[in-house]
């Protein structure tokens, strides 16, 4: 029964990317609505900003629509190409993958200031929050 177990959260997990479901389409509206004024607040305190998605996945679903990496990609080069609104361009995003890394890479390949690690949460949370301390 164990053994069942596992192969069913395995092919859910496999089949997860194959088309955006309508909570996930939520949870991106909530997380696009609230990013860009949370970013304009957090570096008008002239402080660095670091994001960090801790299960970042592939970025993109196979049916083309973007993930929630992707959207804080968009998020940020919308804030570094602007040449009026944000003085504090210090921002920068770092999404924690271990089974999609490849693919996620490959989808931010056009986003500056967006770093992808390979690996667990548990495995690279703490080195990347003590690099924050610095």
């Amino acid at each position: 029964m164990i053994v069942s177990k596992k192969r069913d959260i395995d092919m859910a997990t496999e089949n997860f990317f194959d088309k955006k479901q309508p909570w996930s389409e939520v949870k991106d509206k909530i997380i696009l609505g609230y990013i860009t004024p949370y970013c304009a607040k957090l570096l008008a305190t002239k402080q660095p900003l670091k994001i960090v998605d801790c299960f970042a996945g592939k970025g993109k679903f196979n049916d083309n629509k973007d993930g929630s990496p992707l959207i804080i990609a968009k998020v940020i080069k919308n804030i570094l190409n602007q040449t009026t609104s944000y003085e504090n361009k210090n921002i920068e995003a770092c999404f924690i993958e271990q089974k999609y890394h490849d693919t996620l890479k490959n989808n931010l390949q056009y986003y500056s200031n967006c770093k992808v690690v390979s690996g667990s949460f548990e495995s690279n949370i703490s080195a990347i929050l003590e690099k924050n301390q610095d």
